[in-house]
């Protein structure tokens, strides 16, 4: 049984696990001859008619990523789709208000979270009211506690808050430059909040209590003991 279907029988909560991702490869990642985001489908009602919304702000609304999107949700039998754009028109609010499944797209973390702000309270409602959120990339940055602007060294002036649904801070496919920036938010925050960072091609499970269950490679978790930076490859986390 996997991880999705096990949290769906066993939680009465109408919040749903949350799935942040390194980038778009699990979207399409195959286990045997099954989609694994087909896993999703787990977390509804047998053959409900699912709505899959795709926010796509941080890459600046570019169209060829909302296809690749919507090829992933066609693949698991998830047809109705929209592309809610930075104009954000009424169709598109009305849309992202009564989907099963939005997805924050990858991009630039600040030009991103402009649109993303403004749509908080939509998001907040459909979170509440049992929709799956996911991050991709820049999306998983933003569904932590800080998201930062592009700087070469990150300091307290380029930290953020975002939406806050994850008590951690998230960096995506960073493992070639050694998760610099993340290291780099550890310090400037002491040490209070944990940093995560998903490897590339990978991705995490947040349960609603904040458990993170890590998708086929161990997440790596940033914390401080004393004056030195600790740094452990985990499989599972629990948050506070």
């Amino acid at each position: 049984m996997s991880e999705l279907s096990k949290i769906a029988q066993h939680s009465n909560l109408r919040l749903k696990p949350m799935i942040l991702l390194a980038d778009s490869q699990l979207l399409f990642y195959t286990e045997g001859n099954q989609p694994y985001m087909r896993r999703l489908l787990q977390l509804f009602e047998p053959n409900q008619p699912l709505k899959a919304a795709y926010i796509g702000a941080s890459n600046d609304d570019q169209i060829e990523f909302f296809q690749l999107f919507e090829s992933a949700m066609n693949n698991i039998g998830v047809n109705d789709c929209m592309h809610i754009s930075q104009a954000l028109n009424s169709s598109e609010l009305s849309f992202l208000a009564s989907a099963h499944i939005i997805l924050l797209a990858g991009g630039e973390i600040w030009h991103g979270w402009k649109t993303i702000e403004r749509l908080a309270p939509l998001l907040n409602a459909a979170k509440s009211n049992g929709a799956v959120i996911i991050g991709t990339s820049a999306g998983a940055v933003q569904m932590g506690l800080l998201g930062w602007r592009d700087s070469e060294f990150v300091n307290n002036t380029d930290l953020f808050s975002t939406l806050g649904y994850v008590p951690a801070m998230f960096s995506p496919h960073d493992e070639n430059n050694e998760w610099r920036t993340l290291k780099q938010m550890v310090v400037q925050t002491a040490g209070c909040l944990p940093g995560i960072g998903i490897p590339t091609g990978s991705g995490v499970i947040v349960t609603p209590d904040n458990h993170i269950q890590a998708i086929r490679n161990p997440a790596v978790s940033f914390t401080i003991k004393g004056d030195k930076i600790i740094q452990q490859p985990a499989w599972k986390i629990q948050l506070n």
